[in-house]
């Protein structure tokens, strides 16, 4: 997961869609307390957090991840502490007050690893802890407006080398199962003309509120707070494409 093109890729594309946007959600929620940010890759959202004071470790699965992670920090004169690691079996000695899983990493997990997660993020929290959750309903592959089972054009950047950047996706879904199979193909091209691509496959899973509730209160946590689509002084907007949850211990 997260290896060759897909993880050096990665930070370029996201940030072609703004979802920096999140940065200001998880300052607020981090409020300076002892954190950790789950699924924490290259450090997109960690390293900016840092650099303003922050005390937040990190824990990733993809070693390719953390070893970019490990390069930027460098240039900063940061030196996190980020731990490769699969989250499901993750333990620590450190008690945090804040947990965070942001940019729909939670989703990259099944059902039962997603109740996992929950359940044993309870072991490594301190009693008044809240964990923030940003997870995605892919209304445009549910609604059909995108060509299920058909290769078509995702993301497109040029390199500071002045190479072409590119990923087309294809994708199945269960709506029934509420699953989204997920197949991408990475591409760069020099301009010399020589290519080199890479593909991944990412089976994701979405849910509505009434699910997550139900799974919360089965791995001992309740939503505090919900934030539709990162407008956090709006009205949750039933129709929303991202949901971000604040949630405490129950």
């Amino acid at each position: 997961m997260y290896t060759d093109l897909e993880a050096q890729l990665h930070d370029l594309f996201w940030n072609q869609e703004d979802v920096l946007s999140e940065l200001p959600l998880l300052e607020k929620f981090y409020d300076g307390k002892a954190s950790l940010e789950i699924g924490c890759g290259s450090g997109r959202l960690l390293l900016p957090l840092l650099e303003n004071g922050l005390e937040i470790d990190g824990v990733e699965i993809s070693s390719e991840m953390t070893d970019l992670l490990k390069v930027a920090a460098d240039s900063k004169g940061l030196n996190p502490s980020v731990v490769t690691a699969d989250i499901l079996d993750f333990t620590t000695s450190k008690i945090y007050d804040r947990v965070s899983v942001p940019a729909f990493t939670a989703q990259l997990l099944d059902r039962a690893g997603f109740r996992t997660m929950l359940s044993n993020m309870l072991d490594y929290t301190s009693s008044d802890a809240k964990a923030y959750l940003t997870l995605f309903i892919p209304w445009a592959e549910i609604a059909g407006e995108l060509p299920e089972g058909d290769w078509y054009p995702d993301h497109e950047a040029k390199l500071t080398d002045g190479s072409l950047a590119q990923c087309k996706t294809k994708f199945s879904i269960n709506r029934l199962q509420q699953a989204l199979a997920r197949k991408h193909q990475y591409t760069v091209t020099a301009k010399n003309g020589k290519k080199k691509t890479h593909r991944s496959a990412q089976d994701l899973q979405w849910y509505t509120l009434p699910e997550l509730n139900l799974i919360l209160e089965a791995t001992g946590w309740q939503l505090e707070t919900l934030i539709t689509d990162l407008e956090e002084d709006t009205q949750p907007d039933s129709d929303a494409h991202i949901l971000t949850l604040v949630i405490k211990k129950s």
